[in-house]
Protein backbone atom coordinates (compact mmCIF):
# COMPACT_ATOMS: atom_id res chain seq x y z
CA UNK A 1 0.00 0.00 0.00
CA UNK A 2 2.73 2.63 0.87
CA UNK A 3 4.62 1.68 -2.46
CA UNK A 4 1.42 2.42 -4.19
CA UNK A 5 1.44 5.65 -2.40
CA UNK A 6 4.79 6.11 -3.57
CA UNK A 7 4.32 5.83 -6.57
CA UNK A 8 1.09 7.91 -6.93
CA UNK A 9 3.17 10.95 -5.52
CA UNK A 10 5.89 10.79 -8.03
CA UNK A 11 3.20 10.93 -10.58
CA UNK A 12 1.42 13.40 -9.32
CA UNK A 13 4.96 15.79 -8.75
CA UNK A 14 5.93 14.66 -12.40
CA UNK A 15 2.66 16.28 -13.65
CA UNK A 16 2.86 19.60 -11.79
CA UNK A 17 6.63 20.05 -12.78
CA UNK A 18 5.13 19.24 -16.49
CA UNK A 19 2.42 21.77 -16.13
CA UNK A 20 4.01 24.69 -15.87
CA UNK A 21 3.44 27.73 -18.00
CA UNK A 22 6.12 29.31 -19.86
CA UNK A 23 7.71 32.66 -18.83
CA UNK A 24 5.79 35.61 -20.67
CA UNK A 25 6.27 36.44 -24.50
CA UNK A 26 7.42 39.98 -25.13
CA UNK A 27 6.30 39.80 -28.49
CA UNK A 28 6.07 43.93 -28.40
CA UNK A 29 6.98 45.13 -31.80
CA UNK A 30 5.55 47.84 -34.55
CA UNK A 31 2.68 48.53 -36.39
CA UNK A 32 2.15 49.75 -39.81
CA UNK A 33 1.35 53.87 -38.94
CA UNK A 34 -0.17 56.84 -40.71
CA UNK A 35 2.30 59.23 -38.96
CA UNK A 36 4.78 57.54 -37.00
CA UNK A 37 4.31 54.82 -34.48
CA UNK A 38 1.28 52.63 -33.37
CA UNK A 39 3.31 50.16 -30.93
CA UNK A 40 1.95 47.03 -29.98
CA UNK A 41 2.58 46.60 -26.13
CA UNK A 42 3.82 43.33 -24.38
CA UNK A 43 1.62 40.00 -24.26
CA UNK A 44 1.47 38.12 -21.15
CA UNK A 45 1.66 34.60 -21.53
CA UNK A 46 -2.15 33.05 -21.32
CA UNK A 47 -3.26 31.58 -18.29
CA UNK A 48 -5.27 29.02 -17.16
CA UNK A 49 -9.14 30.03 -16.79
CA UNK A 50 -10.02 31.05 -12.74
CA UNK A 51 -12.66 29.12 -10.98
CA UNK A 52 -14.78 32.21 -10.07
CA UNK A 53 -17.69 33.93 -12.04
CA UNK A 54 -16.05 37.39 -12.81
CA UNK A 55 -17.91 40.81 -12.47
CA UNK A 56 -19.56 41.30 -16.00
CA UNK A 57 -17.86 44.24 -17.91
CA UNK A 58 -20.19 46.76 -19.36
CA UNK A 59 -18.58 48.23 -23.42
CA UNK A 60 -19.59 51.24 -24.48
CA UNK A 61 -19.98 52.74 -28.05
CA UNK A 62 -20.27 56.33 -28.95
CA UNK A 63 -19.91 58.55 -31.57
CA UNK A 64 -19.14 61.88 -29.89
CA UNK A 65 -19.69 64.29 -32.86
CA UNK A 66 -16.36 65.31 -34.22
CA UNK A 67 -15.12 66.10 -30.79
CA UNK A 68 -12.05 68.29 -30.67
CA UNK A 69 -9.96 70.73 -28.38
CA UNK A 70 -12.00 73.43 -29.10
CA UNK A 71 -15.40 72.18 -27.83
CA UNK A 72 -17.91 74.92 -26.54
CA UNK A 73 -18.12 75.23 -22.94
CA UNK A 74 -21.87 74.36 -22.76
CA UNK A 75 -21.40 71.45 -24.71
CA UNK A 76 -18.16 70.14 -22.86
CA UNK A 77 -20.00 70.89 -19.78
CA UNK A 78 -22.87 68.59 -21.13
CA UNK A 79 -20.50 66.09 -21.60
CA UNK A 80 -18.82 65.94 -18.41
CA UNK A 81 -22.18 65.58 -17.00
CA UNK A 82 -23.71 62.86 -19.32
CA UNK A 83 -19.98 61.09 -18.81
CA UNK A 84 -20.08 61.60 -14.70
CA UNK A 85 -23.75 59.94 -14.91
CA UNK A 86 -22.92 57.06 -16.92
CA UNK A 87 -19.66 55.82 -15.16
CA UNK A 88 -21.13 56.52 -11.32
CA UNK A 89 -23.89 54.42 -12.11
CA UNK A 90 -21.67 51.51 -14.44
CA UNK A 91 -18.38 51.22 -12.08
CA UNK A 92 -18.15 48.15 -14.46
CA UNK A 93 -17.89 50.58 -17.60
CA UNK A 94 -14.08 49.48 -18.74
CA UNK A 95 -14.16 50.20 -22.19
CA UNK A 96 -15.15 52.65 -24.70
CA UNK A 97 -14.81 52.69 -28.42
CA UNK A 98 -15.57 56.13 -29.74
CA UNK A 99 -16.14 57.50 -32.92
CA UNK A 100 -15.41 61.17 -34.17
CA UNK A 101 -12.30 62.30 -32.25
CA UNK A 102 -11.17 65.26 -34.47
CA UNK A 103 -7.32 65.63 -33.38
CA UNK A 104 -4.75 64.87 -30.91
CA UNK A 105 -6.17 67.91 -28.90
CA UNK A 106 -9.90 66.07 -29.28
CA UNK A 107 -8.34 63.17 -27.75
CA UNK A 108 -6.62 64.84 -24.73
CA UNK A 109 -9.47 66.97 -23.71
CA UNK A 110 -11.80 63.60 -24.08
CA UNK A 111 -9.53 61.49 -21.97
CA UNK A 112 -9.32 64.52 -19.53
CA UNK A 113 -13.17 64.28 -19.18
CA UNK A 114 -13.46 60.81 -17.97
CA UNK A 115 -14.69 60.28 -14.41
CA UNK A 116 -12.36 58.62 -11.81
CA UNK A 117 -9.13 60.21 -9.82
CA UNK A 118 -8.36 57.04 -8.46
CA UNK A 119 -8.47 55.12 -11.59
CA UNK A 120 -7.47 56.88 -14.51
CA UNK A 121 -8.24 55.55 -18.49
CA UNK A 122 -6.22 54.65 -21.15
CA UNK A 123 -6.44 56.13 -23.96
CA UNK A 124 -5.75 54.40 -27.63
CA UNK A 125 -5.60 57.00 -30.49
CA UNK A 126 -3.69 58.40 -33.12
CA UNK A 127 -4.70 60.89 -35.41
CA UNK A 128 -4.39 61.34 -38.96
CA UNK A 129 -6.01 63.38 -42.01
CA UNK A 130 -9.29 62.39 -41.53
CA UNK A 131 -11.39 64.29 -38.83
CA UNK A 132 -13.57 61.87 -37.44
CA UNK A 133 -11.07 59.04 -36.54
CA UNK A 134 -11.84 56.11 -34.01
CA UNK A 135 -10.12 55.68 -30.29
CA UNK A 136 -10.45 53.45 -27.63
CA UNK A 137 -10.20 54.39 -23.90
CA UNK A 138 -10.07 51.56 -21.47
CA UNK A 139 -10.22 51.97 -17.26
CA UNK A 140 -7.82 49.63 -14.63
CA UNK A 141 -8.70 46.43 -14.82
CA UNK A 142 -8.48 46.23 -18.78
CA UNK A 143 -4.88 45.08 -20.48
CA UNK A 144 -4.79 45.54 -23.54
CA UNK A 145 -1.91 43.31 -25.83
CA UNK A 146 -1.74 45.53 -29.04
CA UNK A 147 -3.94 48.37 -30.82
CA UNK A 148 -3.51 49.20 -34.80
CA UNK A 149 -5.51 50.01 -37.42
CA UNK A 150 -7.48 47.73 -39.41
CA UNK A 151 -6.53 48.64 -43.05
CA UNK A 152 -3.19 50.44 -44.43
CA UNK A 153 -2.62 53.97 -44.19
CA UNK A 154 -4.99 55.96 -46.41
CA UNK A 155 -7.06 52.89 -47.98
CA UNK A 156 -10.16 54.04 -49.27
CA UNK A 157 -12.04 50.84 -47.34
CA UNK A 158 -12.63 53.10 -44.43
CA UNK A 159 -13.01 56.69 -44.69
CA UNK A 160 -12.69 57.19 -41.15
CA UNK A 161 -9.80 55.03 -40.37
CA UNK A 162 -11.05 51.47 -38.57
CA UNK A 163 -9.47 51.10 -35.03
CA UNK A 164 -8.73 47.85 -33.47
CA UNK A 165 -7.23 46.38 -30.49
CA UNK A 166 -7.26 43.15 -28.37
CA UNK A 167 -8.20 43.36 -24.82
CA UNK A 168 -8.40 40.91 -21.69
CA UNK A 169 -10.37 41.63 -18.43
CA UNK A 170 -10.34 38.65 -16.12
CA UNK A 171 -10.83 35.57 -18.22
CA UNK A 172 -12.37 37.13 -21.36
CA UNK A 173 -10.28 38.56 -24.05
CA UNK A 174 -11.54 39.00 -27.43
CA UNK A 175 -10.23 41.85 -30.44
CA UNK A 176 -12.37 44.94 -30.53
CA UNK A 177 -13.20 47.46 -33.67
CA UNK A 178 -14.39 50.72 -33.20
CA UNK A 179 -15.39 51.96 -36.86
CA UNK A 180 -17.73 54.22 -38.46
CA UNK A 181 -18.78 53.64 -42.15
CA UNK A 182 -19.11 56.40 -44.42
CA UNK A 183 -22.12 58.61 -44.09
CA UNK A 184 -22.20 60.45 -47.66
CA UNK A 185 -25.36 62.30 -47.47
CA UNK A 186 -27.17 59.19 -46.82
CA UNK A 187 -25.71 57.09 -49.23
CA UNK A 188 -26.01 53.74 -48.02
CA UNK A 189 -24.53 52.27 -50.38
CA UNK A 190 -21.37 54.07 -49.48
CA UNK A 191 -22.23 52.65 -46.13
CA UNK A 192 -22.52 48.96 -47.12
CA UNK A 193 -19.52 49.31 -49.53
CA UNK A 194 -17.18 49.78 -46.14
CA UNK A 195 -19.48 47.21 -44.43
CA UNK A 196 -18.13 44.53 -46.87
CA UNK A 197 -14.76 45.66 -46.02
CA UNK A 198 -14.98 45.14 -42.37
CA UNK A 199 -16.40 42.06 -42.70
CA UNK A 200 -13.97 40.61 -45.76
CA UNK A 201 -11.30 41.63 -42.92
CA UNK A 202 -12.87 39.41 -40.23
CA UNK A 203 -13.53 36.51 -42.47
CA UNK A 204 -9.49 36.71 -43.13
CA UNK A 205 -8.96 37.45 -39.49
CA UNK A 206 -11.27 34.31 -38.88
CA UNK A 207 -9.67 31.91 -41.04
CA UNK A 208 -6.40 32.11 -39.08
CA UNK A 209 -7.05 30.09 -36.46
CA UNK A 210 -4.38 31.34 -34.45
CA UNK A 211 -6.36 34.22 -33.81
CA UNK A 212 -9.34 34.86 -30.99
CA UNK A 213 -12.11 34.08 -32.55
CA UNK A 214 -14.08 36.67 -29.65
CA UNK A 215 -14.50 39.21 -31.81
CA UNK A 216 -16.69 42.58 -31.40
CA UNK A 217 -17.30 45.36 -33.85
CA UNK A 218 -18.40 48.52 -32.32
CA UNK A 219 -19.57 51.71 -33.67
CA UNK A 220 -22.08 54.09 -36.10
CA UNK A 221 -22.76 52.00 -38.99
CA UNK A 222 -24.97 53.77 -40.56
CA UNK A 223 -27.01 51.22 -41.23
CA UNK A 224 -29.75 49.43 -39.30
CA UNK A 225 -31.16 46.41 -38.17
CA UNK A 226 -34.00 44.66 -39.38
CA UNK A 227 -35.98 45.26 -36.40
CA UNK A 228 -34.54 48.70 -36.07
CA UNK A 229 -35.28 49.59 -39.44
CA UNK A 230 -39.18 49.24 -38.57
CA UNK A 231 -38.35 51.60 -35.99
CA UNK A 232 -36.97 54.51 -38.13
CA UNK A 233 -37.60 57.55 -39.83
CA UNK A 234 -35.90 56.12 -42.63
CA UNK A 235 -37.27 52.72 -42.59
CA UNK A 236 -39.29 53.25 -46.32
CA UNK A 237 -35.99 53.59 -47.99
CA UNK A 238 -35.08 50.83 -49.85
CA UNK A 239 -31.64 51.25 -50.44
CA UNK A 240 -31.16 51.74 -46.91
CA UNK A 241 -30.79 47.81 -46.24
CA UNK A 242 -30.37 46.22 -43.02
CA UNK A 243 -26.73 44.94 -42.02
CA UNK A 244 -28.29 41.42 -41.78
CA UNK A 245 -29.16 41.13 -45.32
CA UNK A 246 -25.16 41.91 -46.24
CA UNK A 247 -24.35 39.73 -43.05
CA UNK A 248 -26.13 36.75 -45.09
CA UNK A 249 -24.03 36.97 -48.57
CA UNK A 250 -21.24 35.48 -46.49
CA UNK A 251 -21.89 31.70 -45.84
CA UNK A 252 -18.51 32.12 -42.50
CA UNK A 253 -21.50 34.28 -41.16
CA UNK A 254 -24.79 33.25 -41.47
CA UNK A 255 -26.81 30.87 -39.00
CA UNK A 256 -25.73 32.98 -35.67
CA UNK A 257 -21.96 33.04 -36.94
CA UNK A 258 -21.85 36.73 -37.15
CA UNK A 259 -24.77 38.84 -34.87
CA UNK A 260 -25.85 42.47 -35.28
CA UNK A 261 -27.31 43.80 -31.58
CA UNK A 262 -29.01 47.08 -30.75
CA UNK A 263 -32.37 47.62 -32.47
CA UNK A 264 -33.33 51.39 -30.74
CA UNK A 265 -32.82 54.58 -31.71
CA UNK A 266 -29.40 55.50 -31.74
CA UNK A 267 -28.71 58.64 -34.41
CA UNK A 268 -31.16 61.78 -33.32
CA UNK A 269 -32.28 64.90 -34.93
CA UNK A 270 -32.41 67.92 -32.50
CA UNK A 271 -32.02 65.62 -29.38
CA UNK A 272 -34.63 63.27 -30.57
CA UNK A 273 -34.16 59.77 -31.48
CA UNK A 274 -34.93 59.01 -34.87
CA UNK A 275 -32.79 56.06 -36.83
CA UNK A 276 -30.98 52.93 -35.66
CA UNK A 277 -27.30 53.70 -36.89
CA UNK A 278 -25.23 52.51 -34.09
CA UNK A 279 -24.41 48.35 -33.03
CA UNK A 280 -22.03 45.55 -31.74
CA UNK A 281 -21.45 42.92 -34.40
CA UNK A 282 -20.27 39.60 -32.30
CA UNK A 283 -19.23 36.91 -33.76
CA UNK A 284 -20.53 33.30 -32.48
CA UNK A 285 -17.43 32.80 -29.61
CA UNK A 286 -17.93 36.62 -28.74
CA UNK A 287 -21.62 35.66 -27.71
CA UNK A 288 -20.78 33.51 -25.38
CA UNK A 289 -19.52 35.47 -22.95
CA UNK A 290 -22.32 38.54 -23.76
CA UNK A 291 -25.30 38.42 -21.01
CA UNK A 292 -28.47 38.41 -22.99
CA UNK A 293 -30.52 41.38 -23.69
CA UNK A 294 -28.07 43.84 -22.41
CA UNK A 295 -27.27 45.78 -25.76
CA UNK A 296 -29.32 48.70 -26.00
CA UNK A 297 -29.31 52.72 -26.07
CA UNK A 298 -28.40 54.65 -23.01
CA UNK A 299 -31.13 55.82 -21.43
CA UNK A 300 -32.35 59.11 -23.56
CA UNK A 301 -34.24 60.93 -21.19
CA UNK A 302 -31.12 61.27 -18.62
CA UNK A 303 -29.22 62.77 -21.51
CA UNK A 304 -31.87 65.15 -22.98
CA UNK A 305 -32.34 66.67 -19.09
CA UNK A 306 -28.65 67.41 -18.95
CA UNK A 307 -29.02 68.80 -22.35
CA UNK A 308 -31.79 70.95 -21.03
CA UNK A 309 -29.75 72.05 -18.84
CA UNK A 310 -27.17 72.91 -20.89
CA UNK A 311 -28.92 74.50 -23.20
CA UNK A 312 -27.21 72.57 -26.02
CA UNK A 313 -26.79 68.57 -27.78
CA UNK A 314 -23.50 67.00 -26.76
CA UNK A 315 -24.00 64.81 -29.82
CA UNK A 316 -26.33 63.72 -32.17
CA UNK A 317 -26.02 60.08 -31.39
CA UNK A 318 -27.02 58.13 -28.47
CA UNK A 319 -24.36 55.85 -26.53
CA UNK A 320 -24.98 52.31 -27.00
CA UNK A 321 -23.74 49.34 -23.89
CA UNK A 322 -23.46 45.87 -23.51
CA UNK A 323 -21.97 43.52 -21.08
CA UNK A 324 -20.16 40.56 -21.03
CA UNK A 325 -19.11 37.97 -18.63
CA UNK A 326 -15.53 38.03 -17.46
CA UNK A 327 -15.14 34.61 -15.47
CA UNK A 328 -17.06 31.40 -14.73
CA UNK A 329 -19.52 29.61 -17.43
CA UNK A 330 -20.57 30.99 -20.64
CA UNK A 331 -23.97 31.09 -21.93
CA UNK A 332 -22.98 27.14 -23.73
CA UNK A 333 -21.95 25.64 -19.81
CA UNK A 334 -18.19 26.04 -20.64
CA UNK A 335 -15.73 28.05 -18.26
CA UNK A 336 -14.23 31.28 -19.71
CA UNK A 337 -10.71 31.17 -20.87
CA UNK A 338 -8.40 33.05 -22.55
CA UNK A 339 -7.53 32.26 -25.94
CA UNK A 340 -4.40 34.80 -26.48
CA UNK A 341 -4.26 37.37 -29.51
CA UNK A 342 -2.47 35.13 -31.98
CA UNK A 343 -0.58 36.19 -34.91
CA UNK A 344 -3.19 39.51 -34.60
CA UNK A 345 -0.67 41.01 -32.53
CA UNK A 346 2.26 40.32 -34.84
CA UNK A 347 1.47 41.64 -37.73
Amino acid sequence: MMKRIAVCVAVLSALCAGSSFASDNDLSQAFGDLSGAVQSKPIKSVRPPSSGGGEPVRIISWNVRTFGRRVKEERAAAFDSILSRLFNQNRNAKVLAIQEVSNEGGNTHFDEMLPGEDSRWNPSFDNTEDSQDNAFYTREGVEVDCERFVFDSGSAKSKHPARAAHMRIGDFDFTIVTLHLAFKNGDADDSRRELRHALNWLKTYLADKGNDPDVILAGDFNLPTRAGKTRSVRSSEGKWAPIEDTIDTYPEFKEGGLVALVDDLTSRRKGTPANNYDHFLLTKDALEEYVDGSAEAVDDESINRIEGQRGINASDHLPISARFRTGGSGADGRVIHLDGPGRFCEQ
